[in-house]
């Protein structure tokens, strides 16, 4: 069988499946272990509490939908940015937001993991970024918020790991001579 089906035991929980390279985890394993990095990438996205939950939500109904077509020697990671990535890029289309998002998100402090960023630093990054286009933005934020390799950057964004890593590097180039910093 190519998927899993969640059984219930008489106690109600889930039993332990077994995981090998050939089968897939338990979807309630996937929910578990993403569900945290799918709600701070949308909330990076949207700068708001409720709107990301609601995105994250939408994000594992498609998963969950889509769950039977995984292939488990793909990266999970790559399909469900993948998918959140078109959620969030279908959200903007829908609203139809003038204001660039990545400012909206710095403005809400959601890309950061400090509570209190320096404020200086953090309007000298903003202007940096703001004549980065969309594409650019969102490999950044991918990249270094998420963590996704380069191998997975690609895939996510529809490029070779190669070109992910050449991308990167020259947007890391571009951002140090905006902040002033010294090319290398």
């Amino acid at each position: 069988m190519n998927t899993k089906e969640v059984l219930l035991t008489a106690s109600g929980e889930a039993p332990q499946a077994l995981e090998t390279p050939e089968t897939k985890p338990d979807f309630l394993e996937v929910y578990d272990r993403w569900v945290c990095p799918m709600y701070r990438y949308f909330r990076s996205h949207v700068g708001e509490d409720p709107l990301a939950e609601d995105l994250t939500s939408q994000l594992f109904l498609k998963a969950y939908q889509a769950w039977p077509r995984f292939e488990p020697k793909r990266s999970l990671a790559a399909w469900l940015f993948r998918i959140a990535h078109n959620l969030a890029m279908d959200h903007y289309r829908a609203a139809r937001r003038s204001r660039n998002y990545l400012e909206e998100a710095a403005q809400n402090q959601a890309f950061t993991a400090d509570p209190a960023p320096d404020a200086d630093a953090l309007l000298l990054l903003r202007t940096a970024m703001d004549g980065l286009n969309h594409q650019d933005q969102e490999l950044l934020r991918l990249r270094y918020l998420n963590q996704l390799s380069f191998a997975e950057l690609g895939q996510v964004l529809g490029f070779s790991e190669q070109a992910a890593k050449k991308k990167t590097y020259r947007l890391l180039q571009a951002l140090r001579q905006r902040m002033g910093g010294k090319d290398d």
